[in-house]
């Protein structure tokens, strides 16, 4: 595994709330509107970085819930391995199930670390295919993933070259909506966890 890789399972494994992790973003968020900026373009520059950390932010509680919970569990760890395309796709002939056996493990860890999390509908079969719970819908929240791709990847203009009205209307309603989709995710895997103890 790339040294990214373990810093970044590193990282994962000392945050041991994720949910407060992403709350104290969007506090973080609030704060930054509230600077008072006279010049319109650096305005337009803190609105638009705000509304890409508020997806960033998203991405890492996904990630990062989704990794710990997974191995934290061998049946979550094994569901993962069942359900996932990476090992579906994957033949191999029964010489070699014991060699890939002790490997399967850190080859899982790779395949969660490398995965983009922002892609909404494949993240929803990883929590679905894992955990069993009835992922909370993401149409709300596909239409701010959009925005991101062209605030990120053509500096704020769609592909027709129109400049993308990023404003805090805009980025309330983002943070609302984050907000109730963490929490309700939130509440479906704290009920998936109680159904695992054994009384």
């Amino acid at each position: 595994r790339s040294y990214e890789d373990q810093y970044t399972l590193g990282a994962i494994a000392q945050n041991i709330d994720h949910r407060a992790s992403f709350l104290n973003e969007m506090d973080s968020s609030v704060r930054l509107l509230r600077l008072q900026i006279d010049d319109h373009a650096t305005r337009q520059l803190l609105l638009r970085q705000t509304f890409i950390s508020i997806i960033g932010a998203l991405e890492t509680f996904l990630s990062d819930t989704f990794i710990s919970k997974t191995l934290s569990s061998e049946n979550h760890l094994q569901q993962f391995v069942r359900n996932h395309s990476e090992f579906k796709q994957q033949k191999i002939s029964i010489s070699e199930i014991f060699d890939v056996s002790v490997k399967i493990k850190e080859r899982a860890k790779t395949v969660m670390v490398n995965t983009i999390y922002h892609k909404l509908p494949t993240i929803r079969e990883m929590y679905t295919g894992t955990f069993s719970i009835d992922f909370p819908d993401i149409s709300s929240l596909q239409k701010y993933i959009l925005v991101r791709h062209d605030l990120v990847h053509r500096n704020g203009k769609t592909t027709e070259g129109r400049l993308v009205n990023v404003n805090d209307k805009l980025i309330d309603e983002l943070r609302d909506n984050a907000l109730t989709f963490v929490e309700e995710l939130t509440k479906k895997l704290e009920r998936d966890f109680d159904d695992d103890l054994p009384f």
